[in-house]
């Protein structure tokens, strides 16, 4: 090791509460009772932050590829621009300075991170996953509204009489665990930490088996959709080197944890009807996806509509209304935040301009050139990012903004450390 031990551990905690954390500290922030409060949110960003604070120095061009880097940052600071000289959202002025901030400060703390932090940030993002999964799981059984087959969120009071929840956050955090559990149980490294770990073998397939469950508790199209293409690519993975997997066999207590679960799967299925559950969710799923897509590719002219895809069609007619009355505030942008579509890549035209639309075009073009490469890595911290990229790629045709911070901390990681190696500190 190159680095200090304690320092990489605090440093992956800091990270993951930040990255991973979110789902986490919605439910505490609702535990607590503070509801959609944006201080909250932001301390707990902070502490992330200053988890992550170490006394490396800073280096930038030895740790990042430069062009990935010029694409990612020339569209962040065209975003910050337009925030500061052409709000349209002035409403949510404070919660956005605050974002930026923690986007700014984050891209100087990752360039004096030690590249070594790769091999400790999978078991931590597998342990948030677990959490988060657990305070969703823990949030809809105590809530005495909630019933099987409505979308699973952790609902909180907005200070008014109505209750809000967002399952977008907890169907993502699905996926991220299906992910990192997959790669735990099928890929050895060396170096990993908690590679080794009969505990930590047992518990990838525990959170494997819960993700799913969670993300179908969720019903979220966006991320039912990218999962998919997320497994057919767990395909391309490079297998370990049989001296990775030296020492590193868990067989054994595996089999022993599927023998429970079978037993405890038969034993709630007796009691509960379990299995008829599970087609009603399968059959539920199908139903809404299919739904989803056809309405989306005809355009709200299928028979029957699904309201969500409706949302987004309605606002891709509002932009073509837009552009048809007055396209030359489609070459500069109309604005910071001037409309909310709900399709990120959609939203960065109308609010950025042919400029915007260019550089955040180019830029997500380039990660998936970089991905085919750090799909094939050793590394298992390489393979999630580029595994997770896709489910980002995805939603980004179906929810969320395009200056959303829980896109840019994924992709302030991804320029500091795709294709990175982790012993040189060099590109790959």
């Amino acid at each position: 090791m190159t680095a200090n031990k304690l320092t990489l551990t605090r440093q992956a905690i800091g990270l993951s509460l930040i990255w991973i954390g979110p789902p986490i500290i919605f439910f505490i922030r609702d535990i607590i009772g503070f509801g959609g409060s944006t201080a909250f949110t932001g301390l707990m960003y902070f502490i992330g932050c200053v988890l992550l604070v170490s006394a490396k120095p800073f280096s930038f061009l030895s740790r990042v590829n430069p062009l990935l880097a010029l694409l990612g940052y020339s569209f962040l600071g065209l975003a910050f621009l337009y925030f500061v000289l052409f709000n349209q959202e002035k409403t949510s002025f404070g919660s956005d300075v605050i974002n930026f901030g923690i986007l700014f400060v984050l891209i100087i703390l990752l360039f004096r991170m030690d590249d070594e932090i790769q091999d400790f940030l999978p078991v931590f993002i597998l342990l948030f996953t677990l959490l988060a999964n657990f305070a969703l799981i823990y949030s809809i059984s105590t809530n005495p509204n909630y019933v099987l087959g409505i979308r699973a969120t952790i609902q909180y009071n907005t200070g008014s009489s109505e209750y809000s929840g967002n399952p977008q956050i907890f169907g993502r955090n699905g996926v991220i665990g299906i992910i990192i559990s997959l790669l735990f149980m099928i890929k050895k490294q060396e170096g990993l930490v908690g590679g080794k770990s009969k505990i930590i073998a047992i518990t990838s397939h525990f959170n494997f088996i819960l993700s799913f469950i969670v993300l179908a508790l969720t019903q979220t199209r966006g991320n039912l959709i990218s999962i998919v293409g997320i497994l057919l690519f767990f395909l391309f993975l490079k297998p370990s080197t049989n001296k990775a997997k030296k020492g590193q066999s868990s067989k054994g207590i595996v089999w022993t944890y599927y023998l429970f679960f079978l037993s405890a799967v038969i034993y709630l299925n007796n009691r509960f009807q379990i299995y008829d559950k599970v087609v009603m969710y399968y059959d539920q799923i199908l139903f809404v996806v299919n739904r989803a897509i056809n309405t989306g590719v005809t355009m709200g002219k299928a028979g029957d509509n699904d309201p969500s895809a409706m949302g987004r069609v309605d606002n891709i007619e509002f932009v073509q209304k837009e552009f048809l009355y007055k396209p030359y505030n489609f070459i500069l942008g109309n604005g910071f935040k001037y409309k909310y579509l709900d399709i990120p890549i959609l939203e960065v035209w109308v609010n950025f301009g042919v400029l915007g639309l260019l550089l955040f075009v180019l830029f997500n073009v380039y990660i998936l050139v970089s991905l085919t490469k750090a799909i094939r890595s050793d590394s298992i911290f390489q393979n999630f990012i580029a595994l997770l990229y896709l489910n980002v790629f995805i939603t980004l045709f179906t929810s969320g903004r395009p200056v959303d911070t829980i896109y840019w901390i994924f992709y302030l990681i991804v320029i500091r450390f795709i294709n990175v190696n982790n012993v040189a500190g060099k590109l790959s």
